[in-house]
């Protein structure tokens, strides 16, 4: 067995060029920035849910367990990724690291490295970290260690990495004082993701967490299903009366990150300080493991019938309304006041017509720019209370835009509530105004979802700077006459330089709002609602270029229209959150690859034809695409959303067309899922 070191203690011998590599990572902790919060998984989702059906460390079983033990001090803490729940026993009390350390060396090393612009490791270093996780050689973690500065270094990396109560103080590195729940801070940074570790950087960590020595793969590993992986480390250590801590007893701890088949991750750290055995030590680690594989594994799928959070309920009547569309115009732009929304603030929007009339519900556009740390944004009717449902989701460093269907107060207003500060602009795109009876203007038909183009096929890029008019009418279930304007989807794939495109009427002049942002690292792709140009056309503006592709999915009716009462929209008075996959509300389980569920819009009567909705996806396994339908109509081509592993959270508006209140949702590849309505459409 490989020993750990409190002191030291000699083990495998790895050759290195000591003297060089301390020249190389020799710190301070001159700049280091305070530690960053773990990125939440789906923060614009998170709020208002119940972890307490998923937790699998309920009182009966604690007890249980614990009092099997004889008095061993162990104590463990759990967070399920993609819903940022977290689970814990004595997971605040103090233990002392081992080789678990041996995690948080490896990440001051690579912090050290891209802090100087370095992105990945010469042969020679990548051999001790290799040694260091793969079989827990000591020596190599001593070289690391002493290169990066020991004992105060280490713990200014520690912070940039999540930790805020592990410090090594006096002790060398397998004698540092942590906890469980700091442990999971440490995983989620190192092997999730979203804080101070690029990409880059995390996925060497997962790569050589995932590749340890089968003899050392106990611990987190056990009782996960057949098809799981697995990134962990472990420790271990006889205390014979040297080191910290009790004499006589050993010290075994392990950590790590499971994947499992369906996709959904989960950390697991267990720490203890009291085993009589190593033997007994691991065995009871790897119940508690057990434990929890089986409860992060099952199901989370809850009858349809489960009542759903709506946020509250409005004072806004559900009266039937139609369209009446209007070329971008920028109701709020808080860059030009100089100072963006603060976190937790909400900013008031008049939407009201020209002539004071209050609609029942707008279409907008909401943009965020320059987010001070991932989060979301929700809309909703200025005398509701806040939903669960959140329009977009803020990520720092990107341009975010999203459609959203709002209901509106009886005074005309919309609320936006930040829960991270940002700027925002809205750009308004039509009203819903009530109507009693028949009408010809302003009705909506759902169609089958169809290409209107993409320029990976036919027509070529754009070039920056450049303008295109696209024919509608006519065109993929669009009537040749009666349409005043039209929803399309328009995504623009990774492009080679981040950028803004503009949708809007031919024939008119380009409004100043963006339609859409685009990102040199993913799929970026947002719903928008057009006026038809006095040809049929609507025209799309590039600011850097790009590829681009544009999908009808609907039409609205102008004037010239026979009368109906079909197509009109009724709010649901407050945006509802109707499925989210993370908890197993109002579906099933995450979607798997090449995987569709079916999904019930509760609230929405039977007859309805189509609804306004959000389809956040979080936690994709890989880049790929979400194709939503009527349970009674064939998948189409056209994708509603984009799923991306490098953007994360990704949020989507779509009118989605309905059978018995029903939609089936297809994704390319392993999600979660969740589907806020604003209201439906009449039959």
């Amino acid at each position: 067995m490989t020993c750990t070191a409190v002191p030291r203690c000699p083990c495998r011998i790895v050759a290195v060029l000591v003297g060089v590599l301390v020249g190389v990572l020799a710190v301070t902790s001159a700049g280091a920035s305070a530690a960053p919060a773990p990125a939440a998984a789906a923060a614009a989702a998170a709020q208002g849910s119940s972890c307490s059906a998923f937790d699998p460390f309920d009182e009966a079983w604690v007890a249980s367990y614990l009092g099997a033990l004889g008095g061993a001090h162990v104590a463990a803490a759990v967070e399920d990724v993609s819903s940022g729940c977290t689970f814990r026993f004595g997971a605040t009390d103090t233990f002392p690291t081992v080789s678990t350390a041996k995690v948080e060396i490896m990440g001051a090393l690579f912090l050290s490295l891209q802090d100087r612009g370095v992105t990945s490791l010469d042969p020679g270093t990548a051999a001790l970290v290799q040694a260091m996780i793969t079989v827990s050689d000591n020596d190599a973690a001593d070289t690391l260690y002493d290169a990066l500065g020991g004992a105060g270094a280490l713990d200014a990396y520690g912070r940039r990495l999540g930790l805020t109560v592990t410090a090594a103080g006096a002790y060398s590195w397998g004698g540092i004082a942590t906890t469980p729940d700091d442990q999971v801070r440490l995983l989620h940074t190192m092997l999730v993701g979203g804080g101070a570790l690029d990409a880059g950087w995390v996925a060497q960590a997962q790569a050589f967490m995932g590749s340890v020595d089968p003899s050392q793969a106990w611990g987190v590993s056990a009782g996960v299903p057949a098809g799981s992986t697995v990134a962990l480390k472990n420790g271990w250590l006889y205390n014979d009366g040297s080191y910290w801590g009790p004499s006589d007893a050993w010290r075994v701890n392990s950590t790590g990150m499971v994947t499992l088949p369906s996709g959904r991750r989960y950390l697991l750290a267990v720490y203890g300080n009291t085993w009589s055995t190593m033997s007994a030590a691991v065995a009871a680690i790897e119940q508690v493991s057990t434990q929890v594989a089986g409860a992060m594994g099952a199901p989370r799928a809850h009858p349809i019938s489960s009542p759903l959070a709506d946020g509250g309920a409005s004072s806004v009547t559900p009266t039937a309304a139609a369209f009446s569309a209007a070329s971008p115009t920028r109701l709020l732009d808080t860059r030009t006041a100089g100072a963006p929304v603060a976190a937790g603030a909400e900013i008031v929007v008049d939407v009201r017509a020209a002539d004071g009339a209050v609609p029942t519900a707008v279409a907008v556009n909401v943009t965020a720019v320059g987010a001070a740390a991932a989060g979301y944004v929700t809309a909703y009717p200025s005398d509701g209370a806040r939903p669960l449902a959140s329009v977009l989701d803020q990520l720092p460093g990107r341009v975010v835009a999203n459609l959203a269907v709002v209901p509106v107060g009886a005074d005309g207003h919309i609320v936006l509530y930040a829960s991270t500060a940002t700027h925002l602009i809205v750009d308004l795109l039509g009203r819903w105004q009530p109507v009693d009876g028949p009408v010809a203007a302003g009705r909506y038909t759902a169609l089958t979802p169809t290409r209107l183009t993409d320029t990976r096929v036919a027509g070529g890029s754009f070039v920056p700077g450049e303008s295109r008019s696209i024919p509608v009418l006519g065109r993929g279930g669009v009537p040749a006459v009666g349409v005043s304007s039209v929803v399309v989807n328009v995504t623009a794939p990774a492009a080679a330089r981040a950028g803004y495109w503009t949708v809007w009427p031919t024939g008119t002049d380009r409004p100043l709002a963006s339609s859409i942002g685009g990102a040199t690292d993913a799929v970026v792709a947002n719903t928008a609602v057009v006026p038809l140009g006095a040809d049929g056309s609507i025209s799309v503006f590039g600011q850097w270029g790009g590829d681009l592709v544009v999908d009808v999915v609907g039409w609205f009716s102008d004037g010239s229209a026979d009368p109906s009462t079909a197509g009109r929209f009724v709010t649901l008075g407050t945006p509802r959150r109707v499925a989210d996959t993370r908890f197993g509300t109002g579906a099933a389980d995450r979607i798997a690859a090449d995987g569709t569920q079916v999904i019930t819009a509760v609230g929405v009567p039977a007859a309805a034809t189509a609804v306004a909705a959000v389809l956040t996806t979080t936690e994709p396994r890989r880049d790929g695409y979400l194709t939503v339908h009527a349970v009674d109509a064939p998948r189409p081509l056209a994708s509603a959303a984009n799923p991306s592993v490098a953007v994360g959270v990704t949020a989507t508006s779509a009118f989605v067309a309905v059978s018995t209140s029903r939609f089936a949702a297809y994704s390319s590849g392993s999600t979660e899922l969740i589907v806020d309505v604003a209201g439906w459409f009449t039959p």
